[in-house]
């Protein structure tokens, strides 16, 4: 009998900091509401959703954030062709966001405007969601995004370029 209770107390002492890190890990994830920004027939639009994001990992909420728009800019069908997000990864202090996708997300054959708004509402996106970075870098398969009519050897200011 007193052996059954000194292991009961040995466990709950065990337990005690585990419910802990589980209680702190809980409460730094909450759902939040983002909206996915697009233009559809030349107007923009939006889209609300969402997610739960992680207080503590910029890098979980920007890959689930640029996850999301793209299916619903493919679900909008403005992007036709699967497109996925590869890799986020950032500068050394957070200030740049480089997101790497398995292709490009437009077509060469797209116009400049499509590519632009393209460009843009995801820019918007990522600002309206309270990213804290100042500028983004489109990358294929972790090189530059190549394109006849805009230029993305540089990154983009994620305040984009519409008033």
């Amino acid at each position: 009998m007193i052996q059954r209770n000194i292991l009961i107390i040995h466990w709950a002492w065990l337990s005690t900091p585990v419910k802990s890190a589980q209680v702190q890990a809980l409460q730094a994830v909450v759902r939040k509401p983002v909206i996915y920004h697009f233009f559809k027939h030349d107007k923009p639009d939006r889209e609300q959703a969402f997610l739960m994001w992680h207080k503590h990992d910029l890098g979980h909420n920007v890959k689930h954030l640029v996850g999301g728009w793209l299916v619903c800019v493919q679900e909008e069908r403005l992007v036709d062709h699967a497109v996925r997000l590869e890799t986020v990864s950032f500068s050394l202090y957070n200030q740049e966001v480089y997101l790497s996708f398995t292709q490009a997300l437009f077509k060469k054959d797209d116009s400049i405007l499509k590519k632009w708004q393209l460009t843009e509402s995801l820019l918007k996106t990522l600002r309206d969601a309270g990213i804290d970075i100042r500028a983004i870098s489109l990358l294929v398969d972790h090189q530059p995004m190549s394109d006849e009519h805009l230029d993305f050897s540089q990154s983009w200011p994620l305040e984009g370029f519409v008033k």
